[in-house]
């Protein structure tokens, strides 16, 4: 940047999922440019509701929120919280901040689920006629969602595929670290701490709930490194069992960007030297391109944040619309321990391991044959680590309508599930109590030793039989579907 008008550019960047200081490329970019840089996070509530966002990850996000303008405030940087309501509010608020303050640049990272990208571009439409640029960058991600595609120039849409070109990608490129800010020092200030405070405040969560999270970017990275150093090597010979400590949990950082994804690769690559970490390291570095994969089908295929299934055929699927069983299965009374311990780990801590995220999902979506969209949303409505891209994501491959897809004849068998990986019934003890005293070969079948806990509910359904009804619900889909085409043709 060498003429003076550059030099006196004032410039905003605008904090919306990446609340942190560190691996921050439009912090960093925006600093690097000399003149004043502020910085900006609009609230948007009324948008929380729309979007189903758990009210644990309004707090989680919220207490980072506080202290990323703590931390901003430190270094020098003035960090304005405004007041938007929902994305539409969101628009007008920045739109009168910029001209307030002068700001001739905005500089951001993108977001790809559908309202996000269109509230951006209403943004650039906004201010385009002030002259206002807006920078975007794609720190939520390893890999830019439209940098891969296949040989004829389409998404990939099976992960195998993507994975290996993924790999191959960062394996050429080599990304590192983001280069820290250069800091302006002085004191900033936190410009609207007290909204945070109150919408906070109000809404009035359980300290039981909240107690066992640490919000915040210090938090974050001190969680990546005490995984790193003690957890990672076992990663891949104990990740499936939700008893033993051995997930990483960063899930609710790297959703709410407290956490960059590229330290956290680069994290895991560093440990790779020690050739007892590298295999669990390779597999939870898998589940980051995971992550990615997600984001570009979200990014490419629009249409699935309204709500449809990637595979069109299944928008024909005949769902079963039983509430007593949607309750049961969201209150962890299906009969089915496994299951059930999962729902009310859920609903206690807002939290699910990944395994049991798949097990519930196709328990709902096979054995009771509800519409996965109703899960998608339950789940939505009590994750602290609430990501849309990758529940829409894991949901559809449960319910075998998403891209890459488990296909419409696999379906997990609790009983099989719990006794492989709980096989003492560890975690269904944790969280059913009524059956903690329960051997370990009854705790997976309750219901042939009814007299020993009677107030724990027989199986909802039975297993036996759900794979053929599966099979034949997807067969008249598909046949109905090659019908409708051929009519139309």
């Amino acid at each position: 940047m060498n003429t003076s008008n550059e030099e006196n550019a004032v410039r905003l960047v605008w904090f919306r999922n990446d609340l942190r200081c560190h691996g921050h490329t439009p912090l960093t970019q925006a600093l690097a440019g000399g003149g004043p840089v502020r910085a900006v996070h609009v609230l948007c509530p009324d948008q929380w509701e729309v979007h189903d966002v758990a009210p644990l990850r309004r707090w989680y996000v919220l207490e980072s929120l506080i202290e990323l303008g703590e931390a901003l405030a430190a270094k020098g940087v003035d960090l304005h919280v405004l007041d938007g309501g929902d994305f539409g509010g969101a628009v007008d608020a920045l739109e009168a901040f910029v001209a307030e303050h002068g700001i001739t640049e905005i500089f951001c990272n993108r977001e790809y689920p559908l309202n996000e990208m269109n509230r951006d571009r209403a943004v650039a439409r906004r201010l385009e006629g002030q002259g206002v640029r807006l920078h975007g960058f794609d720190d939520g991600m390893l890999v830019p969602p439209r940098t891969l595609s296949t040989g004829k120039g389409t998404p990939y849409t099976v992960f195998t595929a993507y994975k290996k070109r993924w790999d191959a990608w960062i394996e050429e490129w080599d990304p590192g670290a983001v280069p820290a800010p250069a800091w302006p020092g002085g004191e900033g200030r936190f410009h609207g701490r007290d909204r945070v405070e109150a919408l906070r405040d109000g809404l009035g969560l359980d300290s039981a709930l909240t107690r066992p999270w640490r919000p915040g970017e210090s938090a974050a990275y001190k969680q990546l490194y005490d995984f790193v150093e003690h957890q990672l090597g076992d990663y891949k010979a104990y990740r499936d069992f939700p008893a033993e400590p051995a997930t990483s949990i960063l899930s609710t950082a790297l959703s709410a960007g407290t956490l960059a994804p590229m330290d956290a690769y680069l994290a895991a690559r560093r440990a790779m030297a020690d050739a007892a970490v590298r295999e669990g390291a390779v597999t939870w570095i898998g589940e980051l391109a995971w992550r990615d994969f997600y984001r570009q089908i979200m990014h490419r295929f629009p249409e699935l944040a309204k709500g449809a299934p990637f595979r069109p055929e299944t928008r024909l699927l005949e769902w079963n619309d039983n509430d007593e069983h949607f309750q049961a299965w969201c209150e962890g009374r299906t009969g089915y321990p496994l299951v059930d311990a999962a729902m009310r780990q859920l609903v206690t801590t807002g939290w699910m391991h990944n395994r049991l995220r798949m097990l519930t999902a196709m328990f709902l979506t096979k054995h009771l044959f509800i519409d996965w969209r109703k899960g998608e949303r339950f789940f939505m409505r009590h994750l602290i680590d609430g990501d849309f891209a990758s529940n829409n994501g894991g949901w559809q491959w449960s319910a075998s309508t998403g891209t890459d897809a488990a296909p419409y004849f696999r379906v997990f068998s609790p009983l099989r599930q719990s006794q492989r990986f709980d096989p003492h019934g560890r975690f269904i003890a944790r969280y059913l109590p009524e059956l903690a005293e329960l051997d370990d070969k009854t705790i997976h079948e309750p219901g042939k030793q009814p007299l020993l806990c009677p107030e724990y509910p027989a199986p909802i359904v039975a297993h036996q039989g759900v794979k053929q009804r599966v099979e034949k619900a997807f067969r008249q889909a598909r046949d109905a579907w090659d019908q409708q085409r051929e009519g139309d043709q």
